[in-house]
């Protein structure tokens, strides 16, 4: 009779732990996870030769980064919109980036979940669109926007 009693016990012990083992397996659907700042793994696609800044920098500014376009290039300010559809351009505007009169001040916003923390280090997602950006020939530096 003990055996069975005690049979019966771990069976319940087995079925129990394997009933919270599962259940701290299960997510909540309405959990979305953090964005990671961890640094991304540096890829040969990234030409960080053309950033001010690292990923763990890229959101000190005052909510962008900027760079200089030819004015009259179409097909680069068409690639940067497909990169990034918010960008802005502000043709005859110097910027940080020192543009000249012949090109576009090009502004590309980051926002919460590019930059979870203020003034600290971009997502992976926002870094990998920035080094595509950085990456279209056009581009020549990508520098913070400071607003004064």
């Amino acid at each position: 009779m003990m055996r069975a009693h005690r049979a019966l016990l771990v069976g319940a012990v087995g079925a129990l732990l394997t009933a919270l083992w599962a259940c701290s397996e299960t997510k909540s659907p309405a959990a979305a996870p953090a964005p990671s700042t961890a640094p991304a793994p540096s890829t040969p696609t990234c030409p960080a030769q053309k950033f001010a800044f690292t990923q763990e920098h890229a959101c000190d500014n005052d909510g962008s980064v900027e760079f200089c376009l030819d004015a009259t290039d179409t097909a680069a300010r068409d690639a940067v919109r497909g990169l990034a559809p918010d960008a802005q351009f502000q043709p005859g505007s110097r910027g940080r980036a020192r543009c000249n009169p012949s090109q576009t001040l090009t502004l590309i916003p980051l926002n919460e979940r590019d930059c979870p923390s203020h003034h600290g280090a971009a997502s992976n997602e926002a870094w990998s669109r920035l080094c595509a950006l950085a990456a279209l020939g056009q581009v020549k530096e990508i520098v913070a926007t400071w607003y004064e």
